[in-house]
């Protein structure tokens, strides 16, 4: 076979991979490459199917297992399908066969390759065009979400869901609060700090269940809430759900979740009472929140075990079950059944029916 002829055929096919060789083009050439070869003697290899397998890189025990295949050449080529260096192309093992001086194997087989590439190529084709349909979503391909998951803004003109890291509770009605919310997300949004926050009439949606999305932002794309405290706080039904809600998702504070910074010298709402704030109200120390915020933020969510129950306090709970039983252990809980008290099984009294039965007789 001339080399123009082999470099046509190696060109034509080099993007085609080798999933589009069917079982009988294999097999015809696992009929050819499978009995043993010879030596080429300017290469030091022989031209069987054992040197095609060094020629893909297969290690000598992988090479060891092909043997004891019923064909080692269909093994090897299904094994090599499966790789990626050498790129599994069928233009790639007509290029190993050539180097392997079997232009025996390339030209009783080249029937059944090209056949086999023409159906691989019209299936590609046909792909393409429902592809190509704008109808058509590919369930493999990045894609916007859900209609049911679209919540908000970002959502809207975004291929992915977007999360936050903080969601913030607020009354957007009262002055004082829009203001400072404006001046927090230019500096928590800022290259300094560069988190995403969630601000309630800027990111959500219109038309929608207000409360229903609000919910499900805190709970599933939000890490954490800030909620702004002055005295105009008290004056929004949303921003007072949305801060129960947040809080029930974290009893005691234990995942520091609601982040409370105060403006104004007011009484924090009592759900807030055990919760350290941010005071802002405080004009010398204010210069100091905005990083202990940000470090708040940051922090992992769920807290390390050994922070709240160290190592010693769970060895000694092991042993002793006095009042070290009393901590906070919110992560257990124990199930119990009472069942009712059995009444015990009166035993006949074998003796004194002997006496009744004779008192009897003697009666008679």
């Amino acid at each position: 076979m001339a080399e123009t002829t082999v470099e046509n055929l190696i060109e034509s096919m080099k993007d085609v991979h080798m999933n589009s060789l069917n079982n009988g083009c294999r097999r015809k050439i696992g009929m050819f490459m499978d009995p043993e070869g010879s030596l080429i003697p300017d290469s030091d290899m022989f031209n069987d199917w054992c040197g095609c397998a060094e020629l893909l890189n297969f290690s000598q025990p992988e090479i060891e297992n092909m043997k004891r295949q019923k064909s080692p050449t269909q093994e090897m080529l299904h094994l090599w399908s499966t790789r990626n260096d050498p790129e599994p192309t069928v233009g790639n093992l007509i290029s190993f066969l050539f180097q392997l001086e079997r232009f025996d194997v390339i030209s009783e087989c080249r029937q059944m390759i090209e056949r086999d590439v023409k159906k691989w190529k019209q299936n590609q084709q046909s792909l393409k065009k429902i592809y190509d349909d704008p109808t058509f979503r590919d369930p493999s391909s990045p894609s916007s979400p859900p209609p049911d998951k679209i919540e908000t803004v970002s959502d809207a003109g975004s291929q992915h869901e977007i999360y936050y890291d903080c969601f913030v509770i607020y009354n957007p009605d009262a002055s004082d609060q829009l203001e400072f919310v404006k001046e927090m997300s230019r500096i928590l949004e800022g290259p300094e700090y560069n988190f995403r926050l969630f601000i309630p009439w800027r990111d959500d949606l219109v038309g929608t269940a207000m409360h229903s999305v609000s919910a499900a932002i805190i709970e599933k794309k939000c890490r954490r809430c800030i909620v702004i405290v002055s005295k105009s706080f008290n004056n929004s039904p949303a921003a007072d759900f949305q801060l129960k809600f947040a809080h029930a998702l974290s009893p005691g504070a234990r995942q520091k979740r609601v982040i409370p910074i105060v403006i104004e010298n007011v009484e924090v709402p009592s759900i807030l009472n055990f919760v350290a704030p941010a005071p802002f109200y405080n004009v010398g120390i204010r210069h100091w929140q905005w990083p202990r915020v940000a470090a708040t933020i940051k922090s992992e969510l769920r807290p390390d075990p050994e922070t709240w129950m160290p190592t010693v306090d769970a060895w000694n709970i092991a042993l002793d079950t006095s009042d070290l039983t009393k901590r906070e252990l919110w992560g257990i809980t124990v199930a119990t059944q009472v069942y009712p008290e059995e009444k015990p099984v009166d035993i006949p009294d074998v003796d004194a029916q002997r006496k009744k039965h004779k008192s009897k007789k003697s009666g008679k």
